[in-house]
């Protein structure tokens, strides 16, 4: 009876923490976020304009998906239950909710919610995995040894390719502004900016480990790292996921009411921040690239592709639609075609899921797009299976919204490299979590498959 009314208390704590997050989020984007926004994108991100009709729709859209989290992913125990959460609180509940005060269409408002209706829907319907995989006769120390030196050895390297040195006045130049930063970085080739993208996920997952196992100096290490990262690439995405790390690290075994404190009082501190200063600060900077941004930038995508070709993946498999087919993709670089046309700046407008859904597959998209995701959260599932360490699994799931928000092609990003390499990462932390030995069953798959 006790232990009923404990666990009682706890979900009505966690439904607490998301309603006022969803409250003050409402209260932020309408009386903040105009002013906060309004030289972003030379004015054109947040274009204020309450709508009374999608208020009130959004107001009750987010109450029902508050509903669906308590029943749903109130307490996620795998990395697919844990993203889609993630998903919901920091991608789409935004969405609703700036789609309510800003300048779109109703029939993309309308599209967006069949599409937030598609992922939930699938995730509903196709199966998680029942038999994991794992690595047998791996040493845990000489994975962990492995893994930092291939850390080390990267940021050695990038730091010889941009001819670059760590230090903080260069990081505090580039917080002041990202943009010169990051066109500079796009003129290397694209597998140094793979590989620069990558090292970031890559050490937010030893940020989190290192700190769990109490191997502060290590932190401090990755820490560094990261933010020599931030130097070279000038993506605040980054700066965010590291921040995710650093509290996911600080927990033991991280809880579902952690999570629902911790999403409330980011929207607090961003209450805050907007009270005090104009444009608000840190925090609210880093929830506008990653909740904001994406979002927004999404509704252009789908005014472009409403008259426009979609890509049909031909921009993510060059050589088979060019070489072999004959048939190359019309964009030579989408992001910056919106960024001319939308915003009339030479910019990367990169968009998150819905952007990509019609920038690959036009307004099929829309239905195909939230099917491949769930698909391929199932194929993460199988290789965390074995990971008991819910701070770990938690890290894992922020990387993998990144790879899906922070990009101008979703879908390519699960086809990519940087996938391939989480998955990879993912059966090696399976080695590194201690606890996960009597939890691995005997039916359990052995083999690494060809990625």
């Amino acid at each position: 009876m006790l232990r009923s009314n404990k666990t009682s208390k706890i979900f009505n704590v966690i439904s607490f923490s998301y309603l006022a997050y969803v409250v003050i989020l409402f209260y932020v984007a309408i009386q903040y976020f105009p002013t906060a926004f309004k030289t972003s994108y030379n004015g054109l991100l947040f274009p204020a304009e309450l709508n009374l009709f999608r208020l009130i729709t959004s107001i009750i859209l987010c109450l029902i998906l508050l509903l669906i989290i308590r029943r749903r992913y109130c307490k996620p125990k795998k990395v697919s239950e844990m993203t889609v959460l993630l998903l919901l609180i920091l991608y789409f509940i935004p969405g609703l909710v700036i789609y309510s005060v800003t300048t779109i269409s109703n029939v993309y408002y309308f599209a967006y919610i069949v599409f937030m209706a598609m992922m939930l829907i699938s995730d509903r319907i196709v199966r998680r995995p029942k038999v994991g995989i794992h690595i047998k006769g791996i040493n845990n120390n000489i994975v962990l040894k492995v893994l930092i030196a291939v850390s080390l050895l990267t940021t050695v390297y990038l730091s010889f390719v941009f001819k670059q040195v760590f230090s903080f006045s260069k990081l505090l130049i580039v917080l002041t502004d990202v943009y010169e930063t990051r066109a500079t970085a796009l003129q290397v080739h694209w597998l140094i900016i793979t590989l620069q993208q990558w090292a970031v996920y890559f050490c937010a997952f030893m940020i989190t480990y290192s700190l769990l196992n109490k191997k502060y100096l290590l932190t401090v290490v990755f820490i560094f790292c990261e933010l020599f990262f931030f130097i070279l690439q000038g993506n605040r995405i980054g700066l965010f996921v590291t921040v995710l790390a650093i509290v996911f690290g600080c927990f033991k075994n991280i809880s579902p009411k952690i999570v629902s404190i911790g999403t409330l009082s980011i929207i607090v501190l961003i209450l805050i921040e907007c009270i005090i200063w104009e444009n608000g600060g840190i925090i609210t900077n880093i929830f506008r690239r990653f909740s904001i941004v994406p979002n927004r930038i999404a509704y252009h995508y789908f005014d472009f592709f409403q008259s426009n070709t979609p890509d049909l993946l031909r921009s993510t498999f060059p050589r088979i639609s060019e070489t072999m087919l004959g048939l190359p993709s019309p964009y030579a670089n989408i992001a910056h075609t919106i960024g001319e046309t939308y915003f009339h700046a030479e910019m990367g407008a990169n968009t998150g899921m819905m952007g990509s859904a019609m920038f690959t597959f036009g307004i099929f998209g829309l239905v195909i797009e939230p099917i491949c995701i769930v698909l391929f959260t199932r194929i993460l599932d199988k290789c965390t299976m074995h990971i008991t360490n819910k701070s770990l699994l938690f890290s894992i799931a922020a990387v993998f919204c990144s790879l899906l928000i922070n990009a101008p092609n979703a879908l390519a990003n699960c086809l990519s490299l940087s996938y391939y390499l989480l998955l990879i990462l993912s059966l090696l932390f399976v080695t590194l979590d201690k606890n996960n030995d009597n939890s691995i069953k005997a039916k359990t798959t052995a083999i690494l498959p060809s990625l």
